[in-house]
């Protein structure tokens, strides 16, 4: 019977340890995809930055060969307009220096037979006609006379360089004398008309 109860003994005191391979193993799996896993994209996710970089390295180039190539076609065209504009003043000269050759020669002809027949007539009628001649060449180059005598004192286009007493009121303020021609070149003043300029005072 001793020995019996002691087997009963002997058999308690024998601990049973039951261990769960399955879940250590899912749990190390789960580990080693999700380290796989995050060591696969984090290569990727560079190699996606490296790209855009690179890209925007391509664009910065080519946008600097833009402004460059602006740059130059802007210089380009400055200096084609510069030369464009020395050409027409240059042109603008001759044009002018032609006419006014002409006038002098025109003049000269005058004074030469003025000369040879001492005629005043002759030489008041040559001048006369060089003056003509010299109006329609500035009419021509959009140069006007200003109109100015009985016409209302302006600033604008009236020099004045002194005042007169008159007798009518109506031409209180008005242009009376025309000292110096001005003249308008389109629509710009070339020079103001130096004027009298009437002036009336009430007797007392």
């Amino acid at each position: 019977m001793e020995s019996g109860k002691n087997k009963v003994e002997e058999a308690d005191e024998i601990k049973v340890k039951v261990v769960d391979k399955r879940s250590s193993t899912s749990d190390e799996t789960e580990k080693s995809q999700g380290s796989e896993s995050a060591s696969s994209k984090l290569p990727t996710y560079v190699e996606s930055l490296q790209k855009e970089l690179d890209e925007n390295k391509q664009k910065m180039i080519e946008l600097s060969q833009l402004v460059r190539k602006s740059q130059k076609e802007n210089e380009d065209f400055r200096l084609r307009l510069t030369k464009d504009i020395e050409r027409r003043v240059l042109n603008g000269k001759i044009k002018f220096l032609e006419d006014m050759l002409e006038l002098l020669d025109n003049l000269e002809r005058g004074l030469n037979i003025a000369k040879e027949k001492k005629d005043f007539d002759s030489f008041f009628d040559g001048i006369e006609m060089v003056k003509k001649q010299f109006q329609q060449k500035l009419k021509n180059s959009g140069v006007m006379e200003i109109e100015s005598i009985g016409e209302d004192f302006d600033p604008k286009y009236h020099d004045a360089i002194s005042t007169a007493n008159v007798d009518k009121e109506e031409i209180d303020g008005k242009v009376i004398e025309e000292a110096q021609k001005g003249y308008f070149l389109e629509d710009q003043v070339l020079r103001p008309s130096k004027v009298i300029v009437g002036k009336f005072e009430k007797q007392k």
